[in-house]
């Protein structure tokens, strides 16, 4: 049996990777984030770039395109769940710490780490 792919183009705003990061750090990935150095944060306080440490000492840069990459991970996935973060992610803004972290965790590692 095939499956079938589709594309879904939609435009994203910086603000909402901004805000996705900022929710991941600062409450999704605390249970495998031991620190973290704002590196830059906008106006409004949303993380823009941020240096994160692992509680094994690996560091990290994250950002904007770190994020995107994650849902473009998860897009093209086999798992259809991770259509769902990030459809409702970016067509509804309804995302919670959770799938943040699971977004930021993609965009470092290319896959899930900390589960």
């Amino acid at each position: 049996m095939s499956t079938n792919k589709i594309n879904i183009p939609f435009d994203i705003e910086d603000q909402l990777l901004w805000d996705i990061l900022t929710t991941a750090i600062e409450g999704g990935s605390d249970y495998w984030i031991a620190s973290y150095l704002f590196v830059d944060r906008n106006s409004d306080q949303s993380v823009v770039k941020v240096e994160i440490a692992d509680y094994e000492g690996e560091k990290f840069i994250a950002d904007k395109n770190t994020i995107l990459d994650g849902m473009k991970i998860m897009i093209a996935s086999e798992k259809v769940h991770f259509n769902k973060y990030v459809i409702d992610a970016v067509l509804e803004e309804d995302y919670d710490a959770e799938s943040a972290d699971i977004m930021l965790q993609y965009g470092l590692f290319k896959e899930l780490v900390y589960g």
